[in-house]
């Protein structure tokens, strides 16, 4: 017997074999725009790269792709914030996640662009410990440089080891509250000292003008201004050791007040701390310290106030039996570390605080001599160039 096929049945397989003819339906890729207006002078543009304008514009982009857009100011204008889906953003890039279009919108302002400055940190004392800053970026002693936005308050605190105390800041930090904090506004240097449990300190820094001076050897034609030999300057913006890049070597006085050393007191290391003014790594010199062999240092004179006194004001005081040579290694600019101490000034400075006539609080005056070649320089900053960074006489006793 035959079968026979209904019309229905018909009708389903012709569909079936038209719909294979056909092949299998292709389903088009998802795309999200990105649409960007700017107010001000600036431009938005985009990675992927799509984005590029200074004013309204849009593009596609694939969904789930992260598109980072990356505002730049014109001169003279800086990015006041991002709207639309950027406006939770801080900086001056917004990322965004393709799961659907995006309306971003960016604010230039006239203004002048905030600059980034180098906070730097210097350990120094005969004990240990470190430093570290808030906002991260500084673990002294291995990372002493770090670098933050203008306008940022940065707080450094100090951290003693066993056996060790911390003894105060110096530089862009003052006292000796173990925590210091200052808004960044230029490249800053501090230094933090530690010393040994159970010693006593005496710091002094150069507090006047007249207090550190130089004093020019030989005659001088600076471009027709004649200086003369013996002349004393006490306004220099730097202290160079010893040889002026004038041309002219000379001899620098240094004079600290209030020494309040006991008579009794047993020293047990001194030194003077300096800060580089400029970098200074050629070779060696040597210098030579002495301090005045007198009870009560006076005070430098400059040659400009007294052409009498004011001549050969360093040079023809009397100095100590005993000194101390000196060779300092190479510095770089800023620099207020060990390289930047002198040796051990003890027998220095008892032979002066041994005298009858010395009594405590009195100043001490050192005198530097060096070599006479041009060749051969350290520059450190004086009072009048940097007086929170000029040289600092410490004395550790008990």
């Amino acid at each position: 017997m035959t079968k026979r096929l209904t019309l229905a049945s018909s009708i389903l397989i012709a569909l079936t074999f038209i719909l294979a003819a056909c092949g299998e339906t292709t389903t088009q890729p998802t795309t999200y725009s990105v649409n960007v207006s700017i107010t001000g002078s600036g431009s938005i543009s985009s990675s992927p790269s799509g984005i590029s304008c200074t004013g309204a514009c849009s593009a596609d982009f694939s969904e789930n792709a992260i598109v980072t857009l990356t505002a730049t100011p014109a001169d003279g204008f800086i990015l006041d914030g991002w709207g639309g889906d950027c406006l939770s953003t801080t900086g001056n890039t917004c990322s965004l996640t393709m799961n659907g279009n995006k309306t971003v919108s960016a604010i230039f302002v006239e203004g002048t662009p905030l600059e980034d400055f180098d906070v730097a940190v210097n350990l120094t004392g005969d004990g240990t410990g470190s430093v570290t800053s808030d906002p991260a970026g500084i673990t002294c002693g291995t990372t002493c440089v770090a670098t933050f936005t203008e306008g940022t308050d940065v707080t450094l605190t100090a951290t003693a080891n066993a056996g060790s105390v911390f003894a105060g800041w110096s530089g862009d930090c003052s006292g000796s509250k173990d925590t210091c904090t200052f808004t960044v506004s230029d490249d800053s240097e501090v230094t933090a000292r530690f010393n040994p449990e159970g010693l006593e300190i005496i710091e002094s820094r150069i507090s006047a003008s007249s207090d550190d001076a130089e004093e020019f050897i030989t005659e001088i034609d600076n471009a027709g201004e004649i200086f003369v030999a013996g002349r004393v300057f006490t306004n220099s913006s730097d202290l160079e050791l010893t040889y002026d890049q004038v041309g002219t070597n000379q001899v620098v006085g240094l004079r600290f007040t209030n020494i309040t050393l006991p008579k009794t007191a047993t020293i047990k290391r001194a030194y003077i701390q300096f800060a580089a003014d400029k970098k200074s790594d050629d070779a060696a010199p040597t210098l030579t310290i002495k301090a005045q062999a007198a009870d009560n240092a006076g005070t430098f004179i400059d040659y400009t106030t007294d052409a009498v006194a004011g001549l050969n004001n360093i040079s023809s005081r009397p100095t100590t039996t005993a000194s101390v040579t000196w060779q300092p290694a190479a510095w770089s600019k800023n620099d207020a570390g060990v390289d930047q101490q002198t040796p051990d000034l003890k027998a220095v400075i008892n032979e002066v605080t041994a005298r009858p006539g010395w009594t405590p609080g009195n100043p001490i005056a050192f005198i530097i001599t060096g070599p006479d070649d041009a060749t051969l320089d350290r520059i450190a900053k004086s009072f009048d160039g940097s007086s929170k960074n000029a040289p600092l006489l410490v004395v550790e006793y008990e």
